[in-house]
């Protein structure tokens, strides 16, 4: 768990410039459908008193990589978590979301999530393999005539800077 956000840890820490960033890391941890209805699948979540412990084995790996200073994890869903932050005027550098894995679900979290991150800042999932997913992500760097970077199956976009 948080392969994805680790790898962007590690990378970000070799820069100076970017040392104390801190990113975000926005998950209910609770699995999407697909991980309830699939065989084989719940036993993988570790089930316990009725909820997954991903989350924990997240905050784990995170400890385990000395990242606790760098690594914010809010487990909340998407839209909630950005109405959250725009609640409290926080706009981030880096945003990391699992999302929901539904056709046009993602479209809405990047819409949401693109508001609040600072001009140059790097919003970042993962998930590349799922149809819905990659879909709705080259729609919006369509529509936005934005660029990506993808690697294996992480997808990052970066907002220009104004002016």
């Amino acid at each position: 768990m948080g392969k994805s956000t680790i790898t962007m840890a590690q990378l970000l820490k070799k820069d100076k410039k970017y040392e104390n960033v801190t990113i975000l890391c926005i998950d209910t941890w609770l699995g999407g459908l697909e991980h309830w209805l699939e065989t084989g699948q719940h036993r993988l979540m570790s089930v316990h008193g009725g909820r997954p412990t991903v989350y924990e084995q997240f905050v784990a790996n995170i400890v385990d990589m000395k990242l606790t200073e760098m690594i914010l994890p809010f487990s909340t869903t998407s839209i909630l978590g950005a109405r959250f932050l725009q609640q409290h005027k926080f706009f981030p550098q880096l945003i990391y979301f699992d999302s929901a894995h539904l056709p046009g679900e993602t479209l809405v979290e990047l819409e949401l999530y693109w508001q609040l991150l600072q001009p140059g800042g790097i919003l970042f999932g993962d998930d590349w393999g799922w149809d819905s997913v990659r879909c709705d992500v080259l729609r919006f760097i369509d529509t936005n005539r934005l660029k990506i970077a993808v690697k294996q199956n992480s997808w990052s976009i970066q907002k220009p800077i104004l002016g």
